[in-house]
């Protein structure tokens, strides 16, 4: 108990602090009382996320092309 491990989940990296340790294989509800997360690593994968979600923003338009929209990108890639 006391040990810190850094944990890696999907974009996000979480440090977190082993509080207990169960006998038994429990449900998430109680899983989650016997582990905490460093408020820097929180403030860390906040920041992240924000940051990702800022980059999403720039990826292209939020509408699909229609059909009179396809045909003049068929058009220009003709030329």
């Amino acid at each position: 108990m006391g040990a810190e491990l850094v944990i890696r989940q999907g974009f996000d990296e979480k440090t977190v602090v082993i509080v207990d340790i169960s006998e038994q294989r429990r449900g998430a509800p109680e899983a989650q009382k016997l582990y905490s997360e460093t408020p820097d690593s929180v403030a860390k994968r906040e920041l992240t996320a924000e940051q990702r979600k800022a980059m999403r923003g720039n990826l292209g338009p939020d509408v699909r092309p229609n059909k009179r929209d396809r045909r003049r990108i068929m058009q220009f890639k003709d030329q």
